[in-house]
């Protein structure tokens, strides 16, 4: 597979392509867009500003979610992947507006519900992993160490970065 070198206009602050140049000076053109979006700009290849993007609104750790939210998601017309095995269930939501192929993605283990971002690919064994990582780091260590509960139902402030941000150009 090649990597697609096209260069492209991308602002780290507020996290966005600003323009594609394949048939024009890509240095002209961001000097002419840090008039309006300031110096901070860069012409990178178009496969590494789609890999900061992925990289940017994939959330750690998952969170945990209702039994009403995850049945409510469930219904969703528009799951992707769903795999039920009985212990754990995972599908994906493509319910964000990013031309990148990035999903929610809900996790049943048991009877304990997650959801979190990243990529569509990601297979129902790694999603199901990565909650189980999760978990496992919750779970008092043998000092007799305990968590707060409260902290399990606690938004990371990652989760929501991108709603946060202004991504008008």
């Amino acid at each position: 597979m090649s990597l697609d070198k096209t260069p492209t206009i991308y602002s780290p602050n507020l996290e966005r392509i600003l323009d594609v140049c394949p048939d024009s000076d890509p240095e002209q053109r961001r000097q002419q867009l840090a008039e309006t979006h300031g110096d901070d700009l860069v012409v990178l290849p178009y496969h590494e500003v789609i890999a900061l993007q992925h990289h940017s609104f994939i959330s750690e750790p998952p969170e945990v979610m209702s039994l009403e939210s995850w049945t409510t998601s469930r219904n969703d017309d528009f799951i992707i992947g769903h795999v039920c095995d009985g212990e754990t269930e995972s599908f994906k939501l493509d319910d964000m507006d990013f031309w990148v192929p990035l999903v929610t993605i809900h996790v049943r283990i048991g009877d304990r519900y997650f959801y979190f971002f990243d990529d569509v690919r990601l297979p129902h064994a790694q999603c199901c992993d990565r909650v189980q990582r999760f978990l496992t780091r919750q779970t008092p260590d043998t000092r007799g160490d305990t968590f707060d509960e409260a902290d399990k139902t606690t938004a990371s402030s990652d989760l929501f970065r991108w709603n946060d941000t202004d991504h008008t150009p």
